[in-house]
């Protein structure tokens, strides 16, 4: 029994290679580098480095197919945007010996854009935030948008080299000059309408079109505070409206494997949809703690095994690093909209939950080691750079 894990240096693959490796299966790990977060788990049983699949998609594709091919019966896992969507384009390319849990290809390209997916949100009928699309080749006219500032900028697609962290904008001239550094990297900005309620995610595991297991939890705490990636969570009874919206979405996709759906719960308590995500999801470890291994279910319906329905605990899951760089944003500048001194209090009543670490462990302590070398790092990068001033403003992310 073998696994390829993709995105080595993700937290979802360090919550995969775990999951797995402690079931006795050969879990290799793949990243750009010789070393990485998954790769230093002692559940990994081999390492390999592949070329940058943002900057050569040909080249990652020639190194991912041989190595398939040496490895027959192996199942593959992608945990990045990048990654999911390069081996979604070649899954015709891919030796037929080996095992990737694909939704269809207009379903994947449907995901990966967040203005396809708000299309189909409104022919569903699910409450999505109002939207307005920007093409890199037409005019900025920001009077296009008609709701209240602030308004929130994203890229539209997912999967490009770079990802752009939410970024606000409060007023006109703040707007156009946001879109125009997006619009750099990106063919397309969806400007959106503020949704301030709590963040809640249904996680699904499809079958064909067919709901196999689902998960879910809400956000505590985000990183950046006003929204981005949970570093905070607590598994939670799937809320039936919010179930029953995002089950919909991707029976109707026709999905195969696993989804995350996002989603923002309004003043009047509307749940409205903010994304979905085609691959595994950075709190995974939550779900497997809440006893819901999705990466042993994943690993059992793409080896055609039966898939049993488990038995869900509650569990809170704590992201140590990802946390104190919230906290520090908190501090520093505070959150758009929000009370630094609520935000602040927030963090510290967090403190009741206990320990709940996703990435320390005694059991395994290479990987949290390795995560604490690369956070000062990049701390040390990131403080030089603003020294310098050459920050970008729209808080563009490496993937």
């Amino acid at each position: 029994m073998r696994a390829l894990v993709l995105d080595g240096d993700t937290r979802a693959a360090l919550a995969i290679v775990r999951s797995l490796g402690r079931r006795g299966i050969h879990v290799t790990v793949a990243s750009e580098a010789s070393s990485s977060l998954a790769g230093s788990s002692r559940w990994c049983s081999e390492r390999l480095v592949y070329p940058c699949p943002c900057s050569s998609a040909r080249l990652f594709v020639d190194w991912l197919i041989p190595t398939l091919a040496d490895k027959p019966d192996t199942v593959l896992f992608t945990t990045s945007d990048v990654t999911t969507s390069i081996v979604g384009k070649s899954r015709l390319s891919l030796p037929p010996a080996a095992r990737a849990l694909l939704p269809p290809q207009k379903s994947l390209v449907l995901a990966m854009n967040k203005s396809a997916t708000i299309d189909l949100a409104a022919r569903l009928g699910v409450p999505a935030p109002k939207s307005v699309e920007f093409h890199r080749k037409g005019s900025i006219d920001v009077s296009r948008v008609r709701f209240g500032h602030p308004v929130v900028v994203k890229a539209s697609q997912s999967d490009l080299p770079h990802r752009f962290g939410t970024t606000y904008a409060h007023d006109p001239d703040e707007l156009r000059l946001v879109l125009q550094e997006v619009l750099v990297d990106s063919p397309s900005a969806l400007v959106q309408e503020v949704i301030a309620g709590e963040g809640t995610a249904i996680f699904a595991l499809f079958d064909s079109g067919e709901p196999l297991v689902t998960f879910a939890h809400r956000r505590l705490i985000e990183k950046p505070p006003w929204g981005g990636v949970s570093v905070l969570s607590e598994s939670i009874e799937p809320p039936p409206d919010t179930l029953r919206l995002a089950l919909g979405m991707l029976s109707e996709l026709g999905w195969h494997g696993v989804a995350m759906v996002e989603f923002k719960r309004a003043k009047a308590g509307v749940p409205c949809l903010m994304e979905i995500n085609p691959r595994f999801w950075g709190s995974l470890q939550l779900a497997i703690r809440s006893g819901v291994d999705f990466p042993y279910l994943a690993f059992q319906l793409a080896m055609g095994q039966a898939v049993e329905a488990p038995v869900t605990r509650r569990a809170v899951n704590r992201w140590v690093l990802g946390e104190m760089d919230s906290l520090t944003t908190t501090l520093l500048s505070g959150s758009p909209g929000r009370s630094r001194m609520r935000d602040c209090l927030s963090h510290l009543w967090s403190l009741r939950h206990g320990p709940c670490c996703e990435v320390e462990r005694l059991g395994d302590l290479w990987p949290a080691l390795y995560e604490y070398a690369s956070w000062l790092r990049q701390s040390a990068s990131r403080l030089t750079h603003r020294r310098k001033g050459d920050l970008p403003r729209c808080g563009k992310l490496s993937v």
